[in-house]
């Protein structure tokens, strides 16, 4: 298992985060969860803009794949926010999504 690997209480399921290499693995995720939405006429990502805002000089957000036996089958895409009512830092998760075949 890799070092940033995380285990789950389901057997043979991790969570790890995505490394640049894998932006073309993202896009598709991405792509997926739309089409399942009906939506895939709303996707304008690309790998190149992927690349540069989850992976470049100033990260705007962080991607973690769920793997079933080492292999990814869903994803997370979330992001810092703040809160000024509560006047903390939080976490938004703009994307969940899994495989229906899982």
């Amino acid at each position: 298992m890799q070092e940033e690997e995380q285990k789950t209480g389901i057997p043979g399921f991790t969570i790890r985060p995505a490394r640049p290499d894998e932006v073309p693995l993202v896009l598709r995720f991405i792509v997926e969860l739309a089409e399942y939405e009906g939506v895939a006429h709303e996707v304008n990502a690309t790998e190149e803009l992927l690349r540069e805002n989850l992976f470049g000089p100033k990260p705007s957000a962080e991607v973690l794949f769920g793997c079933f036996q080492g292999v990814p089958v869903g994803f997370a895409l979330f992001f810092n926010n703040f809160s000024t009512f509560q006047g903390k830092p939080g976490i938004y998760l703009e994307d969940l999504y899994v495989r229906p075949e899982m």
